[in-house]
């Protein structure tokens, strides 16, 4: 099974920023039970889902020729909790970018509340030593409903 970060880009400007949605499942709120917290998103998933946004940032703009691997994150903070039939809105917006990497800073919501925000630092690799470049635009294709 393949988690699904990202439901829907309402929002794309090549290297600039990109926006949308996560809804938030009843699967993914059941996972921190064994930690002691029930009911809510982890963190983790949070994090996951603000890399997703990047990823399909690179990914669009580079014409899907490249792609980003995270390789640090600075500042994080989480201000709130997310539960089950939430939906997250997250924002990024890029803040360096070259020929090796790139740098956006993220801010995550939910129903006006802030959740989540932070750096997201990547170094940019050819996207076809991971993944199908053709799976890759018709993904795209599914959450944002227009071509790259």
């Amino acid at each position: 099974m393949r988690w699904r970060l990202v439901d829907r880009i309402d929002a794309f400007e090549p290297w600039s920023a990109i926006r949308g949605r996560k809804a938030v499942t009843f699967e993914e709120v059941h996972l921190p039970e064994p930690l002691g917290r029930r009911g809510v998103l982890p963190e983790s998933l949070v994090l996951g889902a603000a890399s997703e946004f990047l990823l399909w940032l690179v990914a669009a703009s580079s014409g899907f020729e490249r792609i980003a691997f995270i390789e640090g994150i600075d500042g994080a903070a989480f201000s709130g909790e997310v539960r089950m039939g939430d939906v997250v809105l997250f924002s990024l917006e890029t803040r360096r970018r070259d020929d090796s990497g790139i740098e956006a800073s993220f801010a995550a919501t939910a129903a006006g509340r802030p959740i989540a925000s932070g750096v997201l630092a990547a170094r940019l690799a050819p996207l076809g030593e991971c993944l199908d470049r053709e799976d890759a635009e018709g993904r795209f294709r599914e959450i944002h409903g227009a071509p790259a």
